[in-house]
């Protein structure tokens, strides 16, 4: 089938037609051991949640005429709620949503359906790659001396993939090795493990993603990451030193493999190991200008920080507060990592999925734009006293009966009981009974 669906002004091409493309894409055998093309994946195209490849469909997927293989779910699947590995009747699969890469051709489209389902296999095959996400919020993305050393080593990164002389290019890499193991020196072991282990799950299925459209390079920014910007940076950094590897260690991917070596800079710290060349350094020039950008940077978050609270505050529209005691914290369910922003100690930014809950409480944003308030310590898992919605365009739709309490608006659902709500002009509190 080549039919293709309409987004705005904007066709795009099916499932069928991005399938067609992964299976030629896959050809190139990517990893050893991973085949796309036996892995499960569901698709939101906006209207309907496709199934492919699935070895039992749950009911609910009705069997698409003329494909033994393609299942269709009319509207967004429960499953389905960003680009990910998901499950779908406790089968593992990849889910795509497929508006959030439309901008794309057909080939890139397909190296992002590789991408997800190279987490699929790496949950099977390195069930220990990955890391807390709860670490991304206690990061000391503010210490300058820690961001200075990141900037560095980045560019280290950059001029060992950019030259092509073999020993200038080893010499980088051993400086880049040398700059993180002063970093990690000085980090929180939770934060290195963080670092390590997002470098592993998602700069290698990036790696995956970039190899299946027969790249061989990344390229790393000159001005480097945000401060606050590491999650991204552990996707490019993870990619360029996988692609290093490919250069100076043949037999890499099985070493990585065998569980003997946890991270991806160990096995490039032993290939790069006295082969510094003396020659080779940062100039004092390069190193004062790294550290005033750092300095510059971090004044420019804590700025950064303070507006985007102000945006959210000033939001237009109606606003819903749910408020609870710590007794009976709302815990986090689901969240993209992606699209979040810690704005404090305490409050979070969550700018597009979000589901929180509670013994009797369900709440799920779809898109839109929320912050919440932590009782305790850690922003993320010591649950959460307050959240917010702002910014909702139409007036929620808000239902009760008897003890049970439900409100809709666009992209927002809540459900919960023991509850008490009032209405102030264009805001609605509701406030959890213990």
């Amino acid at each position: 089938m080549t039919f293709r669906w309409e987004a705005g002004s904007v066709k795009v091409p099916t499932v069928f037609t991005i399938i067609q493309e992964v299976e030629r894409l896959a050809e190139r055998k990517l990893w050893l051991g991973f085949e796309p093309m036996t892995i499960p994946v569901a698709v939101y195209d906006g209207e309907r949640t496709w199934l492919l490849k699935h070895p039992d469909p749950p009911s609910e997927f009705a069997a698409w005429p003329d494909s033994h293989e393609a299942y269709v779910f009319q509207g967004l699947h429960e499953t389905v709620r960003a680009n990910t590995a998901t499950l779908i009747g406790e089968i593992p699969a990849a889910a795509i949503m497929l508006e959030s890469i439309v901008d794309l051709d057909v080939s890139a489209m397909a190296s992002i359906f590789i991408h997800e389902m190279f987490h699929v296999f790496q949950n099977e095959r390195y069930p220990g790659w990955g890391s807390d996400i709860g670490a991304m919020f206690l990061y000391p993305y503010e210490n300058i001396d820690l961001l200075y050393l990141r900037r560095l080593e980045t560019e280290a990164l950059r001029r060992a993939q950019e030259i092509g002389n073999v020993e200038d290019s080893l010499g980088w890499v051993a400086i880049a090795m040398a700059l993180r193991q002063d970093r990690y020196s000085r980090l929180p072991d939770d934060c290195v493990v963080f670092e390590r282990g997002t470098e592993l799950l998602e700069g290698l299925a990036q790696y995956v993603e970039r190899q299946s459209l027969g790249q061989s390079q990344i390229t790393l920014p000159f001005e480097e990451y945000e401060p606050d910007g590491l999650r991204k940076r552990c996707y490019d950094s993870g990619s360029c030193m996988a692609m290093l590897l490919d250069r100076f260690q043949t037999g890499w991917k099985q070493l990585l493999g065998d569980g003997d070596v946890r991270s991806l800079d160990e096995l490039l710290r032993e290939v790069s190991f006295g082969k510094s060349v003396q020659r080779l350094d940062f100039t004092a020039v390069e190193q004062k200008e790294a550290r005033a950008r750092a300095v510059r940077d971090v004044t420019q978050l804590r700025k950064r920080r303070d507006l985007l609270r102000r945006a959210f505050e000033g939001k237009p529209g109606y606003r819903i507060a749910i408020r609870t005691s710590s007794m009976n914290c709302l815990r986090t369910k689901g969240m993209d990592p992606s699209n979040c922003m810690k704005l404090s100690d305490h409050d979070i930014l969550h700018t597009r999925f979000l589901r929180l809950g509670n013994e009797t409480t369900s709440i799920e944003m779809l898109e839109g734009t929320a912050m919440t308030h932590a009782t305790g310590d850690h922003p993320l898992y010591s649950g959460f006293e307050e959240v917010v919605f702002a910014g909702l365009v139409k007036r929620p739709e808000v239902t009760v009966v008897g003890n049970q309490l439900r409100v809709n608006a666009m992209g927002l659902s809540i459900e919960c009981s023991q509850a008490l709500l009032t209405e102030h002009a264009k805001e609605w509190i509701i406030e959890l009974i213990n």
